[in-house]
Order: structure tokens, then sequence, then C-alpha cells
């Protein structure tokens, strides 16, 4: 037999879920702009060595 939630535990178990979609929003966002954090501080790091004389041209 299901449970009926009152009004208010509805209200919880929505903000809950809206609270979730929110973090996982976030977290997907966070690991986009980490990516893109790391593929430029990867170019930066080459150009650094380029400029030094230290490329190896790979």
């Amino acid at each position: 037999m299901p449970t009926m939630l009152t009004d208010s535990e509805a209200q919880q178990k929505k903000n809950t879920s809206d609270r979730e979609q929110s973090l996982a929003d976030e977290n997907a966002r966070l690991k986009r702009q980490l990516a893109e954090m790391s593929e430029e501080l990867a170019i930066t790091k080459k150009a650094a060595l380029c400029s030094t004389g230290q490329c190896n041209g790979g």
C-alpha cells in the first residue's frame, strides 16, 4: 500500500531533488571548466618551454 506524503514532505522531497539537480549541474560545469583550464595549462607549459629553446618539436 503506497504511503501518502504530506504537503510538507512532498515539498521537502521536491526541494531535495531540485538541490541535487542543481549540484549535478554545477558539478558538470566545474568538470568542463577543469578540462578547459588543464588544456590551457598544458599549452602554456609547452609555449614556455619553446620560448626558452627547450621545445623538442612535439
